[in-house]
């Protein structure tokens, strides 16, 4: 507790932490746009959410039910066996903390580029 406090009163932790999360959450929509996968990526500081649909933005209930939870799924299966670990449910949060690297980001958006490749 008292350690992980310390560390986030550091200068520019929480800058280090918005530019980790903007490479995640840019690599993935670009990628997922590349591969005209439908993919809309909200982001608050280093929580991010990912939704599988068609609508420009999501910012209501009814947005986050009309995702693809089915596409999800297979998206957290297939990243999951390549190594990269996200929440297992489509509407929970995922997070970025002082503990990823910017190799870490790389190997996540390369894994996610080859899952959108295949759809």
């Amino acid at each position: 507790g008292f350690a992980c406090l310390s560390q986030l009163t550091e200068t520019g932790v929480y800058s280090r932490l918005n530019q980790l999360t903007s490479l995640l959450t840019e690599g993935l929509a670009n990628a997922a746009k590349k591969y005209n996968v439908p993919l809309v990526v909200n982001r608050a500081g280093a929580m991010f959410g990912l939704f599988f649909t068609d609508r420009a933005e999501v910012t209501t209930y009814e947005d986050v039910m009309s995702s693809d939870v089915e596409l999800f799924k297979k998206f957290f299966h297939y990243m999951l066996n390549n190594g990269v670990y996200f929440a297992p449910s489509a509407f929970e949060a995922g997070f970025i903390s002082l503990a990823h690297s910017e190799q870490d980001i790389e190997k996540t958006v390369a894994a996610a580029e080859r899952f959108f490749a295949m759809q």
